[in-house]
């Protein structure tokens, strides 16, 4: 462990701390906001039927894919912000120790190649939708939008950092295969794996991607949580449970 890795991970420990002290304590007030209302009896069950929309919507992405052409790319980022907090966590080790992964799913070929998927599937999805609202921007004259009315700059934060963490995950995973810590086959990192063989070998390129990966997230965190009414944001935990309870 050298001075960039030991640099790079208290930074990333310290801010983290704060940002998801911060983060957990708005999600205390979001609660304690939610109980100042009164308890509706109907919204109890049942609770199979509930639970089956909540999967059918979640998993099929059946809302979204009524807005043609967005529901594919949204379903691919949702996927990619979910899953990808695998990647997320394990940053804070990579950022310590550059060869470090997950026991037993850092040995599995399946396993990186869903890792890759998700890095791609949420560079290229977020990529596609920031495309589609600028396409679709309010701003043309005579055009009615569904963005009307939007906040075009938590949008645009929300987007950039979405862009980040997905060439942050394909980054890490590049810089690993430069340092030959894997041994994968190409079907497995058929994108970060090709990247990796143009790059030096570096453990502190490996940090300094996990580090980037940490960063975007510690900041995502810390703005959210001072930020309540963020729906753009805060709609990746409250839509499991508008699902279930509407």
């Amino acid at each position: 462990m050298g001075a960039v890795q030991i640099t790079l991970g208290a930074i990333s420990v310290a801010l983290g701390v704060v940002a998801w002290s911060m983060f957990a304590m708005t999600i205390a007030r979001f609660v304690r906001i939610i109980r100042l209302g009164q308890p509706d009896g109907t919204r109890n069950g049942p609770a199979l039927a509930r639970l089956a929309t909540l999967v059918k919507e979640f998993a099929a992405h059946t809302r979204m894919n009524k807005f043609r052409h967005v529901g594919v790319w949204h379903w691919l980022v949702m996927w990619g912000f979910l899953l990808g907090s695998l990647a997320l966590f394990e940053a804070y080790g990579e950022v310590f120790v550059p060869t470090w992964g997950w026991p037993i799913l850092d040995d599995l070929a399946i396993f990186h190649f869903l890792m890759e998927v998700l890095g791609v599937g949420t560079i290229v999805g977020i990529l596609v939708l920031m495309a589609i609202r600028q396409a679709n921007h309010p701003r043309r004259a005579g055009r009615v939008s569904r963005f009307q009315g939007s906040n075009f700059a938590w949008a645009y934060f929300i987007e950039a950092v979405v862009l980040v963490e997905g060439i942050g995950i394909i980054g890490v995973r590049a810089a690993k295969t430069a340092l030959g810590v894997h041994e994968m086959p190409l079907w497995a990192e058929f994108v970060s794996g090709p990247i990796g063989h143009l790059l030096p070998a570096s453990e502190n390129l490996v940090s300094v991607f996990a580090f980037i990966k940490l960063m975007s997230a510690t900041v995502w965190l810390i703005v959210v949580a001072r930020t309540m009414t963020m729906g753009v944001a805060w709609h990746r935990f409250s839509a499991f449970f508008n699902i279930y309870f509407k």
